[in-house]
């Protein structure tokens, strides 16, 4: 499957500032870059909030509470850097200053709650983003195994942050944690025959992609439905990955 557009995060590199003047220091480690950064934003959740006017704080507290997210149960992995690169879409060429932040931010995993406050007032009244930003962070903090304590209560406050009650985070929560069933057949889910030609698995694969793509969903103002498509998406992109195993194999 073609690879989404990565970066590399020096995740093991020393931030260059100290806990207590983060949010300072985040600002001036990007300097001028930021605006171009906030400008083109991170991805489908970030389309939406774009219409708000702080961009610059919306994009800052996104990456920043994703970073901390990260950290809260000791160590940050590599899984967990991928799935932030599949929630958010950054552009190649602002990725070092995303990457600064990121390694900053995700020094200590405590004072993230400012952050998530400031989100919480650029979603003010926006039930729908509040949850789908909700449901971005509970995919990553899944990203390298089922939820631990440590993470539970940080998503919990960060809940509270957005003004989202615990019912809420508890359906959020089993809405993504809860397995979907899956079809074992990747041709199945696909829609094709097993002796489909190459082109033809990979036309049904993009075909299907463009219409289950959270950004799609999200045009299409069917923002309770975000969640359900980035499932959709992956199911999706395994089983084109696993067709195209199976296929070198046998070669």
């Amino acid at each position: 499957m073609p690879s989404q557009t990565g970066y590399r995060l020096n995740y093991r590199s020393r931030p260059e500032i100290e806990p207590e003047t983060f949010a300072r220091a985040t600002l001036r480690l990007i300097g001028g870059a930021l605006q171009r950064l906030t400008n083109r934003l991170l991805g489908h959740i970030a389309e939406q909030a774009a219409r708000h006017a702080h961009r610059q704080s919306y994009s800052v507290a996104t990456i920043v509470l994703a970073a901390k997210l990260a950290k809260v149960d000791g160590v940050v992995v590599r899984e967990e850097i991928d799935a932030f690169k599949a929630l958010f879409k950054i552009p190649s060429d602002e990725v070092s200053d995303v990457a600064r932040i990121w390694t900053a931010a995700k020094r200590d995993a405590r004072g993230f709650e400012p952050y998530a406050h400031r989100l919480g007032l650029l979603f003010a009244g926006e039930r729908a983003l509040q949850e789908n930003m909700m449901a971005a962070l509970i995919h990553l903090a899944l990203a390298d195994g089922a939820l631990n304590d440590a993470e539970v209560t940080f998503l919990e406050r960060v809940a509270r942050a957005f003004g989202l009650d615990r019912a809420s985070f508890a359906r959020l929560r089993a809405q993504i944690e809860t397995p979907q069933p899956q079809d074992d057949d990747p041709y199945s889910v696909l829609g094709v025959a097993p002796h489909a030609s190459e082109a033809d698995v990979k036309r049904a694969w993009r075909r299907l992609v463009r219409v289950y793509h959270p950004d799609a969903v999200m045009a299409s103002g069917r923002m309770s439905d975000l969640a359900h498509a980035q499932q959709k998406v992956a199911a999706i992109n395994a089983a084109y990955e696993a067709i195209e195993r199976s296929r070198v194999r046998a070669a």
